[in-house]
This record gives C-alpha cells, sequence and structure tokens, in this order.
C-alpha cells in the first residue's frame, strides 16, 4: 500500500468497492483514520489529490 510519510502521513487502502480506494491520514504519534475530504476514489487521481496538499 502507497505511504507518504510526513506530518501528516497519507496512505491509500482499498475501499469496499472493488477497484475503489481510499485516504487515510495519520498525525504525529496518532492512528491511522480515513480523510473523507479527499473526493477521487481512482488510485492515479487519489495520488494527483493527495501530492497536491503536501
Amino acid at each position: 500500500m502507497p505511504v507518504l510519510y510526513g506530518s501528516p502521513s497519507y496512505r491509500i487502502v482499498p475501499s469496499n468497492s472493488a477497484g475503489n480506494y481510499r485516504a487515510q491520514k495519520k498525525a504525529a504519534g496518532g492512528e491511522w483514520r480515513n480523510d473523507h475530504s479527499f473526493r477521487e476514489n481512482e488510485l492515479r487521481p487519489l495520488i494527483i489529490e493527495i501530492e497536491k496538499r503536501v
């Protein structure tokens, strides 16, 4: 699973829908949690959307 380490860190995980993905965010020392602020659910567009935030 792709992970971008930083503050916060992001990772992309498969969603419940076949072929779709979701982003999770982790603050320093925290737990991974779903980040519902991302609109995309396909892999490449989701990567681009995450890259725009860092």
